[in-house]
């Protein structure tokens, strides 16, 4: 089920003058598969009570969408990149209901529901890219995540993002400041074929992983692909190098984490200070500028 926001200008702003006056942003959880609604929005709201995210400038919400029970786990996960366009259609709510900034956290599978519409051309009416991407061919998903490309088009991103006031730069969008990829369900190769887009568009994308995640290694077998959740080297495009993405490691951790060592993100205190620091300081984006809990392995490696 989808739910839109239709009007959401008397909750944003007449009712609240201080409210309108600042910048609002969306922070939205994409659950994996097998989690249900009400999980979703306890997994978030445990994330915002151990983060103690409570500035009002940051509106937590949770986008659904139907996964089924694990016996259907291979077929749902091959078709959750059909949901991407209600993803869009979502966030273009958020845009019509007067946020400026966006922060995208995903778990498991949802990576496929979340990058689906990165990679869909459709999302850059909703979302303003960070970044200037130079021509070349694009690569169409498929259901089986084979691909076919289409003739080479200009991308036109704006050199200069702003936060979104129509004028010179064209219509208003929102600004994708953070996007999180955590344990992620996702082919690996697929994301590395097309990190570029991914750095176009969004501002900071992290990407939590963890080599012995149980759960992603039965998917791997499933699926017969390398999960992007399992991965622990770093990073980069021709276009962008290491600009603007990480990749935290998180395979060494022993403390706060499940035997599948598959969803401690929301409640390893650790990852959850480090995740708000990452959402709410600009400052922090870089994972090598939050030096007081992580550890950079090498000096040239985003990792």
């Amino acid at each position: 089920r989808q739910w839109a926001l239709n009007d959401w200008s008397p909750l944003l702003g007449r009712r609240d003058s201080h409210l309108a006056q600042i910048e609002k942003h969306a922070v939205v959880f994409v659950h994996g598969f097998g989690a249900s609604l009400s999980t979703a929005v306890k997994v978030m709201g445990q994330f915002l009570a151990l983060g103690n995210l409570n500035d009002e400038s940051y509106w937590p919400f949770v986008f659904s969408w139907p996964t089924g029970g694990w016996a259907a786990y291979k077929y749902g996960a091959s078709q959750a990149h059909t949901y991407s366009p209600d993803l869009i259609e979502f966030f273009r709510s958020l845009l019509d209901a007067g946020f400026t900034d966006l922060h995208v956290i995903a778990h498991s599978a949802g990576n496929r529901v979340v990058l689906g519409a990165v990679m869909d051309p459709a999302v850059e009416s909703v979302i303003r890219p960070a970044r200037v991407m130079q021509d070349q061919p694009r690569r169409v998903p498929t259901a089986s995540w084979g691909h076919r490309e289409q003739a080479p088009q200009r991308v036109q991103y704006s050199e200069t993002p702003r936060d979104g006031v129509s004028g010179a730069e064209g219509p208003r969008r929102l600004r994708l400041q953070t996007l999180t990829l955590a344990n992620a369900d996702y082919p690996m190769d697929h994301f590395k074929e097309n990190v570029a887009k991914v750095q176009a568009l969004a501002a900071q994308t992290t990407l939590i992983c963890d080599t012995k995640d149980m759960l992603l290694w039965w998917g791997q077998l499933l699926q017969g692909q390398r999960a992007l959740g399992r991965c622990k080297s770093a990073m980069q495009s021709d276009q962008f190098q290491q600009e603007g993405i990480d990749l935290l490691d998180c395979t060494a951790m022993d403390q706060n984490v499940r035997f599948d060592r598959h969803a401690y993100f929301t409640f390893n205190v650790v990852i959850v200070d480090d995740l708000v620091e990452l959402i709410s300081n600009p400052d922090k984006r870089r994972a090598s500028s939050r030096s007081n809990r992580l550890v950079r392995r090498s000096p040239r490696e985003n990792v």
